[in-house]
């Protein structure tokens, strides 16, 4: 479109307008008033360089230009490049207007709300038309409103208030329209808060940039210049200002945030933070991560962190026994275990009528089979922990019980039993201040139990019982807790004839553990007379089971190492089984006195990853007791399963007719021909014997199968043969090596061929009279008698092949005990050890706390052979039938075979407790040891939903983790907090080997909160004078775990987490109001510290302090 002018006394006006390129002009008159714009360019010469800028009313606003910096220039209305004027001005001319003050102020900011706002180096400016008027130079109006200035900081807009950095940088201030003034106010942010930013001094605080977030909360961060972040959270409704300092294992350098998107909840967060990692000064860009979750396990609360979590999306599962998963492109393989959450089933309904959603795999764990690319099937369950179950306290039924009223005058503290379970002791912490023995009939059945009359008075020793337990398998020392005076001591009693008190004696020897533990509860001692358990009780309130160590049952030789802190509410007693791989813990939630019957008593079960180490301890499941009240002890059934020669026992089954020496003895795998080594007539050889019944030594009969060694050994020791019996391996006691032999017809020794391959064991010992081979043919253990008597162990790179084994340099020294070995053998596992001890006859056993690693042995039991076995002399041998359940024994001088039958596991056992508030009782519950396979049928019919996740214990390759190799970090898998850990190769381990489906990992921060003094009004002023008594506090908390609490950062205690929730899950966030106590010794002015060191969330909604204010005080 075309607008023609024409001159008319020296002006231009207009005549009209085409959009042709053609104009017929019939003599329109010129309209003078309407003249040609003309053109200009405010910004020409380099002293005109506007350097801010802005839009409002349609036209592009510059300012900031070094020779006019009060001056703003505003283009035409709609055009924002064009700057030109007419003459006369027209109504959508650009805009030329400078601020009137009484100095020349630099205009930094144009922030457009229904006024444009100024913001300068001084000042705040209304720039508007006024009224309804076109915005024009000729109706612009300019108004101061306050006079601070402004920072070259970006001004940050939420709602209708206007945030800006003071001048300087030293303040962050809010301007707004004020109704009243009717123009519009600044207000100081920092107000209550004004160490936060400091402008001048030796500490010099200043924002150095800074971003906001308006989804989910508004909220200010300030990057500061000493590399620190402040936050603002602001709310206008509510006139909450509340501000926060973070930092972190660096220093934050930039931040920026993005508007939220369609598919986002929240505006996105963004630093770059530097950070020295592994010696290198780097530079992250990291992202705020959100803190809504609906699950406490996918929370994430860590700097510089990373997430594992690969949920695979469910969409089919059949009805069927095992159940069919079908989930697209799952990845997974036989043999993984995943997590399954998530899925909705159809309504059933129950017999009210009532619509219940049945729960048949959420929140479990199973092992998958039969794999496919977009199915997989559950081949068993594995109850969540990644562990499995064996002894499940959740299969507690109750079996009997036993009335003690006419036996005790008190309470029955706890019970102990002797080692056959045909004798039970009560401890009675009542006036007869006595240990009361009953007879048994039958093992460990309470139902048969009898007062035989016999008791131990231990009133001398203290007045105040707690617990006790028998040190060590012979019942000659049982250990005695008292609690007199706030004072814990453990004494010693010893008793000539096991388990018998009618000879027990105060021994003299005490320990007192108070320096150690507070109020103690209960003690459990270990049958190797090497570790003391014991429950105890905080004073802030915490139940704690400490581990100590001791020297064969001394108690003088006591030595706390180890603690943990279980989930117990009020802790009674604590019983470690046999094994050492599970601790039992009895919890009197309710009872906190005596005489309360309204207790509710629960078992807790600990599984222990490494033996009789409380520090390995996972909470597997828990129990409610109904039937018990006032529960005091907790008592296990000993194991009695295979590998255990605590539990054997000789039937008299012999082998004969071996008419030579025995210099040697196997058995093959499938237990159905045996081979001794031997030297006859000047000729080595090993003879082979068969076994019409498999593993019973008394049907063997010679096979007339033999070979002859004499050509490659001179003097046949032990051996060694493969489960298949393809080959074996023979020790030459008088070469000092070992011989490998091939059978070219399985088990046949006739078939035997020297493979020319041996192994020097010269460079540990000599004289080696006893070797174990495991059945997977990689680890090898030899024992010699040459001083010192050792027990050597080597791994074998290639199985069942001799040359290639390699000493481990690890050893155990059993001189001691002693100094004559003549057999080794390990069980399956690799977890037990044994080996024959000549010169005292007995059959020793050491638990190995880590698998195949003999320097990891300690002594567990013994079985007497020459005592049980008197036939058998010069015992070789202690080769093991493959379950556990027999050990087989050769009788080098008396020329027989011998086997030894080691108890079996029942499928069921018996776990007793004591207790009861009126009525003394005992009583008995059986556990069902469960098979794993319970669990992977369906029955009900899918409705939609449900994730998959794969469980591990190595997590490694996630993206952002090889960034913190080197660095300490913080973890929380599956919602439960880990012990911290240094990340190498980019990879972590989760301790004691469980299984997780989700981790968060990254460095650690702890969050403190810290009150201000309370000040309420108090006629006729202020409490700021006064003494102020807070005898409790409210806290309202919102999705948070349970932080620690005290009156300053050096005096706090935690506050109890769990309640009402499923146990066995990770510990549930809260939404609601706790009330805390608050001690005398904590009040200082009403100050509270709050504090929390994990990495989970943690949000306070409020505060309410139950006061009093006292006037004088005597």
């Amino acid at each position: 479109r075309y607008a023609v002018y024409r001159q008319d006394n020296g002006l231009y006006g207009l005549v009209g307008e085409t959009e042709e390129t053609s104009f017929i002009d019939d003599n329109f008159a010129a309209d003078l008033t309407v003249s040609p714009p003309a053109a200009r360019n405010p910004f020409s010469s380099s002293g005109d360089f506007p350097a801010c800028s802005g839009y409002y009313q349609q036209r592009q606003h510059y300012a900031a230009t070094t020779n006019s910096p009060d001056t703003l220039f505003a283009s035409q209305t709609g055009l924002r490049l064009n700057m030109s004027v007419s003459t006369p001005l027209q109504a959508d001319d650009a805009i030329t207007a400078a601020l009137s003050a009484q100095d020349v102020q630099i205009i930094r900011h144009f922030i457009p709300l229904d006024d444009l706002i100024v913001l300068t180096n001084a000042g705040e400016w209304r720039i508007n038309s006024g009224g309804d008027s076109s915005y024009s130079s000729d109706t612009i109006k300019l108004k101061p409103q306050e006079f601070w200035g402004s920072d070259h900081m970006a001004p940050i807009v939420m709602g209708k208030n206007i945030f800006y950095v003071e001048d300087g940088g030293g303040r962050v201030r809010s301007l707004g329209f004020s109704a009243q003034a009717q123009g519009y106010e600044s207000s100081d942010m920092n107000l209550l808060s004004n160490h936060l930013l400091v402008e001048d001094g030796p500490d010099k605080y200043v924002v150095s940039d800074w971003t906001h977030q308006q989804f989910p909360e508004p909220r200010l961060y300030i990057v500061r210049s000493d590399g620190k972040i402040l936050t603002m959270t602001f709310n206008q409704e509510q006139k909450v200002i509340a501000w926060t300092t973070w930092d972190t294992q660096g220093d934050y350098e930039s931040i920026t945030s993005l508007r939220r998107s369609l598919s986002s909840v929240e505006d996105g967060v963004y630093f770059i933070v530097k950070r020295l990692v592994g010696g290198n000064t780097v530079r992250f860009i990291e992202r705020m991560h959100t803190r809504k979750f609906a699950d406490v396990r996918d929370t994430f609360f860590l700097d510089a962190g990373a997430k594992f979590d690969s949920p695979v999306v469910i969409t089919g599962i059949t009805t069927a026994d095992p159940s069919v998963f079908t989930a697209a492109s799952h990845g997974f393989s036989d043999g993984d275990e995943v997590e399954i959450v998530g899925i909705e089933w159809v309504k059933d309904v129950d017999s009210l009528g009532n619509e219940t959603n049945p729960d048949q795999f959420n929140d479990s764990r199973f092992t998958l089979a039969n794999t496919t690319a977009n199915t997989f099937e559950l081949l068993k369950r594995s109850w969540g922990t990644g562990l499995g179950l064996d002894w499940d306290v959740s299969t507690f039924l109750p079996d009997t019980s036993f009335n003690l009223v006419n036996d005790v005058s008190g309470d029955p503290r706890t019970v102990e039993f002797s080692s056959d379970g045909l004798k039970m002791f009560i401890l009675d912490d009542g006036g007869d201040s006595l240990i009361l023995e009953f007879d048994l009939s039958q093992a460990y059945d309470i139902a048969t139990a009898v007062n035989n009359g016999v008791s131990f008075d231990y009133s001398a020793l203290t007045t105040a019982v707690r617990g006790m337990s028998f040190s060590g398998e012979d019942g000659t020392t049982l250990f005695l807790a008292g609690y007199d005076n706030d004072i814990a001591v453990i004494y010693e009693l010893t008793l000539s004839s096991g388990f018998d008190l009618s000879t027990a004696t105060d021994s003299g020897n005490s320990f007192d553990i108070s320096g150690t533990v507070d109020e103690i509860f209960d003690i459990d001692a270990d049958d190797s007379g090497t570790r003391l358990y014991v429950a105890t009780r905080e004073r802030l309130h915490r139940d704690v089971v400490f581990q100590f160590s001791l020297t064969g049952s001394d108690i003088t030789t006591l030595a706390a190492n180890k603690q943990l802190v279980p989930l117990t509410l009020h802790l009674r007693s604590v019983f470690v089984r046999k094994s050492g791989t599970q601790l039992f813990l009895l919890d009197d939630i309710n009872g906190l006195s005596d005489d309360d019957t309204s207790a509710l008593t629960f078992v807790y079960e600990y599984t222990l990853t490494t033996p009789y180490d409380i520090d390995t301890a996972v909470f597997q499941s828990r129990i409610t007791l109904n039937q018990v009240s006032c529960a005091k002890g907790v008592f296990l059934e000993p194991d009695g399963g295979g590998y255990d020669i605590g539990f054997a026992s000789y039937d008299g089954d012999t082998a004969t007719g071996i008419s030579t020496t025995i210099n040697g003895f196997s058995i093959l795998g499938d237990g159905t021909k045996c081979y001794v080594a031997t030297t006859k007539s000047g000729t080595d050889f090993v003879h082979q014997f068969d076994l019409s019944t498999a593993y019973d030594i008394s049907t063997a009969v010679d096979s007339g199968f033999s070979v002859d060694v004499n050509d490659d050994v001179d003097a046949p020791g032990d051996m060694a043969f493969r489960p298949d019996g393809t080959r074996f391996f023979l020790v030459d006691s008088s070469n000092d090596n070992i011989e490998q032999y091939s059978l070219s017809s399985a088990g046949n020794i006739s078939s035997a061929v020297a493979d020319s391959v041996n192994f020097d064991f010269t460079g540990e010992s000599a004289n080696v009279t006893g070797m174990w081979v495991n059945t997977a043919g990689t680890k090898m253990w030899l024992a010699s008698n040459t001083v010192p008597a050792s027990i050597f162990q080597y791994t074998l790179s290639t199985p069942w092949v001799v040359s290639s084994a390699a000493y481990d340099s690890k050893s155990l020294n059993v001189s001691a005990v002693d100094a004559d070995p003549l057999g080794v053998s390990v069980n399956t596992d690799g977890t037990k050890l044994y080996w024959i001890g000549l010169n005292g006859g007995l059959f020793h056993q050491y638990t190995m706390s880590s698998a195949n690693d003999i320097s990891t042995a300690a002594a567990d039991t013994t079985f007497d052979l020459s005592t049980n076995i008197s036939a058998m002399s010069s015992p070789k041998g202690g080769v093991w039938k493959a379950d556990g359940t027999r050990c087989y024994f050769a009788g080098s001088s008396d020329k027989n075979l011998y086997h030894i039958n080691v108890a079996e596991e029942p499928s069921d056992r018996k776990l007793t407790i004591t207790g009861g508030c009126e009525s003394p009782a005992v009583w008995d519950f059986s556990l069902t040891k469960t098979t794993g396979d319970e669990g992977k049928d369906n029955t009900l019919t899918y409705l939609k939903g449900g994730e998959a996740r794969v469980t591990t214990n190595i997590i490694s390759g996630l993206v952002g983790l090889h960034c913190l190799n080197g660095e300490t970090v913080c973890i929380l898998a599956d919602g439960n907090l880990e012990p911290d850990q240094t990340i190498t190769n980019s990879t972590i381990t989760i301790e004691n080997g469980r299984k997780v489906a989700r981790a968060a990992i990254g460095l650690c921060y702890t969050t403190d909160i810290e009150t201000l003094n309370i000040e309420v009004p108090s006629p006729p002023g202020t409490i700021q004078d006064k003494r102020k008594k807070i005898t409790d506090v409210l806290i309202r908390f919102y999705k948070s775990r349970m932080p620690f609490i005290g009156p300053n950062s050096s005096d706090m205690v935690e506050i109890k987490g769990r309640e009402f929730e499923k146990y066995g899950e990770a510990t549930q966030l809260l939404t609601g109001d706790r009330t805390i106590n608050i001690p005398p010794s904590w009040n200082s002015n009403g100050r509270l510290f709050i504090r929390m060191r994990a990495p989970v969330p943690l949000t306070i909604l409020g505060l309410f302090p139950n006061m009093v204010v006292e006037d004088s005080f005597e």
